[in-house]
């Protein structure tokens, strides 16, 4: 059911309830009574026995998409080339630093330097 509004709402849900009538509150948790916040969806939700694994898959989620993102190590590009590996000249350098900046998604194999 719906009203036109929160105060509304909240009357119908606490009278389900006193009815014993499982009812949940759908809508902006911050304008739910404290008394009624145990009946909202995000209460019935964390509730649930899988949630604690839910956010934590969330809270992973994020990080590996920030570790794509930001294709560091220690706070430093990740160099695609070294200079042990080739012999460069000082008019070079630059170059190689310019191709250092590309994040390191091709096997070493099909590197284009």
């Amino acid at each position: 059911m719906c009203a036109h509004t929160n105060v509304a709402v909240d009357n119908l849900v606490d009278g389900l309830r006193a009815h014993g009538v499982n009812a949940v509150r759908f809508g902006n948790v911050a304008r739910v009574p404290a008394d009624l916040q145990d009946m909202t969806v995000e209460a019935k939700l964390a509730e649930h026995p899988q949630f604690a694994r839910l956010e934590r898959l969330k809270d992973e989620k994020k990080r590996l998409l920030d570790d794509i993102a930001r294709p560091k190590i220690a706070g430093k590009p990740k160099i695609l080339i070294k200079e042990a590996d080739i012999s460069i000249g000082q008019g070079d350098k630059a170059a190689a630093h310019q191709h250092a900046q590309w994040p390191d998604l091709l096997p070493e194999k099909e590197h284009p330097l």
